[in-house]
């Protein structure tokens, strides 16, 4: 804080004035312009013998210095959803300045190792994840582009977007829950340095020269965010039973009952469900034992139970070989939802008879 005083002996009377719009500035939001001149002026009047003197004044000038501060924080405060396999998931971060000056940022980003993201705790890392700033301040960056990965001269008051983003890999073995947290770092730097200029905070206090002072929440002159990818995946579960028709042995003559169950227990839908069942030699598709007697296959989606009759035509949504002695049988197109809950699961059933030879 910079403190001028002024005295002068005898009777006298008080008055400053402090000139902080110099020159056409105008203050902002963070304050008074970065190496503005104040001017402070005292006058003093006063009497002898009861005549009036001429006023005397003392003016004092000095630069105001420069206050560094800004945020860095994620766009969006819930993690970002992505799905297994999914390629450039991004996530966007918002860094405002609001210094009393004009401002460069060097940008580093780095995988967490464990700890808080959101509501979850890192546990995975995306593939290739990289970062760059928004060409437009709000829109996407993109790295192929040449898009930068330090900002430029970021006016005081503004903000820009910088985007991060990655791979969701299949070989990465992601599973329905998995956190991909990320921290991304700001510093900064002087303006026009291109992101290099380092800043020096401190020093001797000159009415002359401007000094810089670290506001922001560290006070350090570095701000860090955190945000993450959290993955949703479906979660499936396959059993197989049979029953024999009528209760009795499994011996040749009998018909079987085959039930295929999928449970679904992820927080995604699995889309594009195809089950298939190669049956041996020694049994024979059953057809017409559905229905009344009209369809070949019970489907039971989630509590919704439909019919199909198994096609030879090849990619049917209910599909068989041509013979009936040892055929393969395909269910196709079926969609299994996510459950409303991830206490609860939903349950996919498909049903079909063949008889033992």
């Amino acid at each position: 804080m910079k403190v001028v005083i002024e005295k002068i002996g005898l009777m006298f009377r008080f008055s400053a004035t402090a000139a902080a719009l110099l020159l056409g500035q105008q203050a902002m939001a963070a304050g008074t312009t970065a190496g503005v001149d104040i001017l402070n002026e005292a006058r003093v009047n006063y009497e002898v013998g009861s005549v009036a003197q001429p006023e005397e004044t003392a003016s004092v000038t000095f630069k105001v210095d420069r206050r560094v501060d800004f945020t860095l924080v994620p766009v969006d405060t819930n993690l970002k959803g992505v799905s297994p396999g999914e390629q450039d998931a991004w996530i966007d971060f918002t860094l405002t300045n609001t210094s009393n000056a004009d401002l460069d940022f060097s940008l580093a980003l780095a995988h967490m190792t464990g700890g808080a993201v959101g509501s979850g705790t890192d546990n995975v890392d995306l593939d290739n994840i990289q970062f760059a700033v928004s060409p437009d301040r709000i829109a996407d960056a993109d790295p192929s582009q040449s898009d930068p990965q330090f900002v430029d001269t970021l006016l005081a008051d503004q903000s820009i977007r910088i985007r991060a983003w990655g791979d969701a890999n299949l070989l990465l073995g992601l599973v329905d829950g998995d956190v991909s947290g990320v921290q991304l770092t700001a510093t900064a730097r002087e303006p026009g340095s291109g992101g290099t200029g380092t800043i020096t905070y401190g020093g001797a206090d000159g009415a002359a020269t401007v000094e810089s002072v670290a506001a922001d929440a560290g006070n350090d002159g570095a701000e860090a965010a955190i945000d993450g990818f959290l993955v949703n995946a479906a979660s499936l579960a396959i059993t197989k039973g049979y029953t024999v028709d009528g209760g009795g042995p499994a011996i040749p003559g009998a018909t079987v009952e085959y039930t295929i169950t999928i449970v679904n227990s992820g927080s995604a839908d699995a889309t594009g469900v195809a089950i298939t069942d190669d049956l041996v030699d020694d049994l024979d598709v059953e057809l017409l034992t559905y229905n009344g007697s009209s369809s070949d296959a019970e489907i039971t989606n989630d509590t919704v139970t439909s019919y199909c009759v198994l096609s030879t035509t090849a990619g049917s949504d209910c599909e068989r070989s041509a013979v009936l002695q040892g055929a393969v049988v395909t269910f196709r197109n079926l969609t299994l939802a996510a459950p409303v809950s991830p206490a609860t699961s939903t349950t996919l059933s498909v049903k079909f008879r063949a008889k033992i030879r």
